[in-house]
């Protein structure tokens, strides 16, 4: 709208016919557009690019990735906590990494606890590293759910340890990809970004 001035008659009649003028009209219209670009600029860059997942502990963190497709979820390794960064770095990099999901332990009432404080404090430090996209998942259940199908593989002990963390990262991991498939809302809001 034309302001300090006195609008003209064309703009005028359209403003009595449609409730807005053309130039409203326009404006509107490239404000979709330029959304509908941003949208498509990040389905090309997410395109055949991994998601990485991440069971934070104390003493080691789970890792899970996706496939290229990012519909399935993979156990990768388990790292100690205390010298994970290089090693995350080298797995982002490797594999085209555009998005790391965090397990975020939620208390069953849904308040975060104090390993909650602990697995933002462990991401602050990544995103201090290197800037990437994160989004944290609830990992509720988790735990049990990757300790049922250790047990049902009935792996020794040690297996058992050395595999339930990169399980339970799959598992946040593979949870995460079904909710992107049916919604792709994490993607476009991120808890981070680049």
């Amino acid at each position: 709208m034309v302001t300090g001035k006195r609008m003209p008659e064309k703009m005028l009649m359209e403003k009595e016919m449609t409730g807005r003028t053309a130039e409203e009209e326009v404006g509107e219209i490239a404000e979709e557009e330029v959304g509908e670009i941003a949208e498509k600029v990040r389905e090309v860059r997410w395109q055949n690019r991994r998601i990485l997942g991440l069971d934070y502990g104390d003493k080691r963190i789970g890792v899970a990735i996706s496939d290229e497709l990012q519909s399935l979820a993979f156990p990768l390794t388990v790292l100690e906590s205390h010298r994970a960064f290089d090693k995350l770095l080298e797995i982002i990099n490797k594999n085209s990494v555009v998005l790391v999901v965090v397990g975020l332990p939620i208390s069953i009432n849904g308040a975060e606890n104090s390993q909650s404080a602990k697995v933002r404090k462990f991401v602050d430090k990544l995103l201090s590293i290197r800037k990437i996209d994160i989004v944290f998942f609830d990992e509720r259940l988790s735990t049990m759910e990757s300790m049922q199908y250790i047990n049902e593989a009935r792996l020794s002990w040690a297996k058992q340890k050395k595999t339930r963390d990169k399980v339970s990262a799959s598992i946040i991991l593979q949870d995460f990809l079904n909710k992107k498939a049916i919604s792709d809302e994490e993607l476009k809001n991120p808890q981070f970004s680049s």
